[in-house]
């Protein structure tokens, strides 16, 4: 019985900690929120997973109809509307 009771707890928290995994936020111009992982951010699209659906369907949403993204480590893209560019955290150090 003991047995069954630490597989059940060491389940449950093992589900909790999934659970609480940090996410991505795409914060659309019209104020919608989406939750997922960002796979690819390019000067036209940005290609993402919804939460919970890592390993399904990957999405697109062009630059345009962005305000914001907010990574799960605390950096942003703030994208401006009349550019086809976007400002990053990212400098070009990082990129190369």
């Amino acid at each position: 019985m003991k047995k069954w009771l630490l597989t059940g707890v060491g389940l449950l928290l093992a589900f909790a900690s999934y659970a609480q995994t940090p996410q991505d936020v795409i914060v659309t111009n019209k104020g919608k929120r989406i939750k997922g992982t960002v796979q690819l951010v390019n000067i036209d699209e940005v290609r993402y997973t919804k939460e919970g659906d890592a390993s399904g369907a990957v999405y697109t949403m062009k630059v345009g109809e962005l305000d914001r993204i907010d990574y799960a480590n605390g950096t942003q893209d703030l994208f401006i509307e009349e550019s086809p560019t976007y400002l990053s955290n990212t400098t070009d150090e990082e990129i190369k």
